[in-house]
């Protein structure tokens, strides 16, 4: 029998999203046609992560799912205070580039993800960042995470101190190290929970409500990452009528859908897999059903 269902797979980690749907063969009548070319493009939306909120994500599962992974925010003192945003950017560049040398010098890599925030308009006695629970520890703050949502207004007169945050990989030694090489003010370092299926989803739509609140410019990305990050991986392959798409056991469900019509079938399925699950290869249903009788 030939193969006439398509199952196309991102993989991020343990983060998977997984699609399968009917593809247009030549044989199709017009209708058949028209209803799996519906299917197709709507297993390409899911597939493709245009939204920033959710590329960050994934990248996030397939970098920082580690337990030294840590949420870090850097901030300023009045006399360190930078006079404009240019300057705040180049001053943790300094330090990132500080602690590259020091890890390289280890054989150990550096990878991050950090963002600027705040405006240089600010005055000097503006409160420092520092003592608000939101900026050093957000989900401590769970009254605040549905205001990210929309268009985020966390200061009332949009004046706040410039700052930093940052996703990094730290051990206790790294800690102090990137504490030594931030002279302008503090750090502060909280270890994420990575085993908790809402924390890489808040901390991206965290480190991304500047650009959704219109603070960046057009087609600016909110945030920046360091060189050689582990990019999802997109697989695709044919398979047969009765193999569907079944999470393995352990797995985190996140979401689910199914479509049918007259001419075609539209499930997908988007999950987070067991720690233990240590899946190289692309994902393949550890599930089949029997064929359908003839």
């Amino acid at each position: 029998m030939r193969k006439a269902f398509y199952i196309r797979e991102k993989r991020a980690g343990r983060r998977v999203k997984c699609v399968r749907y009917q593809r247009p063969l030549p044989r199709d009548t017009g209708r058949a046609r028209a209803a799996k070319k519906h299917h197709t493009r709507a297993a390409q939306r899911f597939i493709n992560c245009k939204n920033s909120t959710e590329k960050l994500e994934l990248l996030f599962y397939a970098n920082f799912d580690s337990p030294l992974s840590c949420f870090v925010t850097y901030t300023y003192d009045e006399e360190h205070l930078p006079r404009s945003r240019d300057s705040a950017k180049a001053n943790i560049a300094k330090a990132n580039e500080q602690m590259r040398r020091e890890k390289r010098r280890r054989g150990e890599p550096f990878p991050y993800v950090y963002t600027t925030e705040g405006s240089a308009r600010a005055a000097a006695e503006t409160a420092d960042v520092g003592g608000n629970p939101w900026e050093v520890c957000p989900w401590e703050v769970p009254e605040q995470w549905e205001e990210l949502s929309g268009k985020p207004t966390e200061w009332g007169n949009g004046e706040v101190r410039l700052h930093h945050h940052a996703i990094m990989l730290l051990s206790e030694q790294d800690c102090d190290t990137l504490r030594a090489a931030w002279p302008y003010g503090d750090v502060h370092i909280s270890r994420i929970k990575v085993d908790d299926m809402h924390s890489f989803e808040r901390l991206a739509s965290y480190i991304t409500k500047d650009s959704r609140a219109g603070k960046t410019k057009t087609g600016e990305r909110s945030y920046t990452p360091s060189e050689g990050l582990i990019q999802p991986e997109v697989h695709g392959r044919w398979v047969e009528e009765y193999e569907d798409i079944v999470p393995p056991k352990g797995a985190i469900l996140i979401s689910e859908m199914r479509e049918e019509n007259l001419y075609s079938s539209y499930h997908q399925c988007s999950f987070i897999l067991p720690r233990e699950a240590e899946i190289k290869e692309e994902y393949r249903s550890p599930y089949r059903t029997r064929k359908r009788k003839q």
